[in-house]
């Protein structure tokens, strides 16, 4: 009779264990995917800020606020965070997740959004202000949190023209819901802007996949400037027929 040996017995078990531990992390993975195209569902995302979340300061500013002379798209300026998830304009969104970053990459101004995994920003370094700011972010079970900090004040919160200071801290909590459906619970703290924390839920829903047009804000005005410079060219060859 063939007499199997404890060192085989052993091995077996180190192999079991290890295809056991691979499909855990698989299984994980799996459901902690947000791989693909997303588009904002404004009917259930919670977009607005009411008037009375705001400071004093802050409801002056929407008070007076003029798309066409202070928000920074009309001249070409990004969305910035946090509009840019929430600005019906800025969509579809491709999320592509690796375990160093996971990126985001927005249709309108070719914003491209980087949370750096496990590589946290704390606030008081000395940090330029970004458009987007510094993204870090972690795994908490199947939901990604993302701390966000060092966003410039030049950016809005929301189309409305709702602004916030340099000071702003953006949490979010980000997780899936089903198959094709992603649920963003962003909260924003600043005390120059906002009487207490704001938090809100955000929806996307997924799109198919797609190849994303290039975005050139200045392409009217370059456009004019060439129609210009043609009219321009056309006059003086008049000029010297003459």
């Amino acid at each position: 009779m063939n007499v199997v040996s404890p060192r085989c017995f052993a091995r077996a078990a180190r192999c079991f264990v290890g295809l056991v531990a691979f499909a855990l992390l698989q299984g994980t993975a799996s459901a902690a995917d947000l791989n693909g195209y997303w588009t904002l569902d404004p009917k259930r995302s919670e977009i607005g800020i009411a008037q009375s979340a705001l400071s004093a300061t802050a409801q002056g500013r929407v008070r007076e606020f003029n798309p066409t002379k202070h928000d920074p798209t009309s001249v070409c300026m990004p969305y910035g965070m946090p509009r840019v998830m929430t600005a019906l304009g800025a969509f579809p969104m491709e999320i592509v997740q690796t375990q160093a970053q996971v990126t985001m990459i927005f249709d309108a101004h070719d914003e491209v959004r980087r949370v750096m995994m496990n590589t946290k920003k704390v606030a008081g370094e000395d940090l330029a202000p970004l458009w987007l700011g510094y993204a870090s972010g972690k795994w908490e079970g199947e939901t990604l949190v993302v701390e966000t900090i060092g966003i410039t004040d030049q950016s809005l919160v929301s189309d409305a023209g709702v602004p916030h200071s340099d000071k702003l801290r953006v949490i979010e909590r980000i997780r899936r819901l089903d198959s094709n459906t992603l649920v963003n619970e962003m909260t924003l703290e600043d005390s120059h802007a906002f009487a207490k924390p704001v938090t809100r839920n955000l929806y996307y829903v997924r799109t198919p996949e797609m190849q994303q047009r290039e975005f050139h804000c200045a392409e009217e005005m370059w456009l004019n400037h060439v129609m210009s410079r043609a009219k321009e060219l056309t006059r003086e060859l008049a000029e010297k027929k003459q």
